[in-house]
């Protein structure tokens, strides 16, 4: 393995890299100590062909086909991704990260899944993990290389900006000619990325708006063959896309110079509860008209940098209110949103999860019961009333 280049990600916290290599990740050595190998494929096929590296792991001795029929996690109807059990000895890394996008959208638009599923495995039992992938779907999906790399790069970088407790990214390009070409995608990116911006006390750094290339931009750097077209190392960062009106959060009174929150509390939910999320705004604002409530709209979670928007708003509350169902734990989005608090919470001096239970959730995930959520089951208006009082006596406290 040969390493060509590295961006490094700042946070509050510690700095985080994606590298590119040129290598064979079926010979990955053990100095690297890789936790996870991430590959692509077709939904539900692992054919062994001479262009992926799932036909590759096939020669080398494993079977990706044999780990797909005895998963240890499948999020593929909401994250695009399934997690296989434990590989053998002398691969040179111990599980398997399968990212199947077609059924979900196509790759460049999705990739975002794979740090969405491994912001859930890394919170839970993985923190710090070193994960290595190729430039997944450029073989026999036929993406386009640098579109591809450019999709991972931006979803990676937008990830751990805002939190991802990933140790190291290693994307690994086998045929050498292509990954030199990659590797000016890879630095051109890598020059455009803004600079982490320092946290407030007691809360997580917010992640800068996007300074990049645009999509065009990459791929009118390289023709069909993916040789390089004049021009290119002079462009400079396109300026950040304008958020459409409809993504823009509600306007709310001015807040007072010492008040660092923008929003007493964001409210997290299915859309599919509404009733009992009105029931409880209402009890809210019956209580202290004046309190500035984010809530999540289904325009937010739309468009390329809905993650960066997310987080700003979580970062700029000072009570995160999640109400949880069944479909509160259906809904990928209400995941994505919760897992950012968490990540928040985990490194904040003061509490911020308010979790309320409006519906038995069967089978709930270890790591969420870690939060104590109210109980106002049976979507009960008394208790709501009575979760109201307690969070209005929080936010005044």
């Amino acid at each position: 393995m040969q390493r060509l280049s590295q961006i490094e990600v700042r946070t509050e916290h510690a700095t985080r890299r994606i590298e590119l290599y040129q290598g064979d990740l079926t010979q990955i050595p053990q100095d690297m100590d890789v936790d996870l190998l991430v590959v692509s494929a077709f939904p539900d096929d692992y054919l062994t062909t001479s262009t992926s590296v799932v036909g590759a792991l096939s020669r080398a001795g494993l079977s990706v086909a044999e780990l797909a029929a005895n998963k240890q996690l499948d999020l593929r109807s909401s994250r695009s991704c399934w997690l296989s059990r434990p590989v053998p000895s002398g691969f040179g890394f111990d599980q398997l990260l399968c990212f199947e996008p077609l059924l979900n959208g196509p790759p460049e638009e999705v990739v975002d899944d794979v740090f969405d599923f491994l912001n859930l495995l890394l919170l839970d039992s993985h923190r710090d993990a070193i994960v290595a992938m190729p430039v997944v779907a450029s073989g026999d999906m036929g993406r386009p290389s640098a579109e591809m790399l450019t999709a991972i790069v931006e979803a990676s970088m937008q990830w751990l900006r805002v939190g991802l407790p990933l140790g190291a990214l290693k994307i690994v390009e086998l045929d050498d000619d292509r990954a030199r070409r990659l590797q000016i995608v890879f630095d051109a990116l890598g020059r455009a990325s803004p600079e982490s911006v320092p946290a407030m006390p007691g809360r997580r750094a917010r992640p800068p708006a996007p300074s990049r290339w645009s999509r065009g931009d990459v791929q009118g750097a390289l023709d069909q063959d993916g040789s390089l077209i004049g021009g290119i190392m002079n462009r400079g960062p396109s300026p950040p896309s304008p958020v459409p009106p409809t993504v823009r959060p509600p306007s709310v009174p001015p807040m007072p110079p010492e008040d660092p929150w923008a929003w007493d509390c964001f409210i997290s939910y299915s859309h599919e509860d509404n009733e009992a999320v009105d029931t409880f705004i209402n009890a809210l604002r019956s209580r202290s008209p004046n309190l500035r409530i984010f809530r999540d709209s289904q325009s937010l979670r739309t468009g390329s940098a809905w993650i960066e928007k997310l987080a700003e708003a979580i970062d700029e509350c000072h009570r995160f209110v999640a109400v949880y169902s069944p479909r509160y734990f259906d809904s990928r989005w209400c995941q994505k949103e919760l897992q950012s608090a968490i990540v928040r919470d985990m490194a904040a001096e003061d509490e911020l999860l308010y979790p309320i239970l409006i519906v038995p959730v069967p089978d709930m995930h270890s790591m969420y019961q870690t939060f104590n959520h109210r109980d106002c089951t049976v979507v009960d208006h008394d208790k709501l009333e009575f979760a109201a009082d307690e969070l209005v006596a929080l936010l005044s406290g």
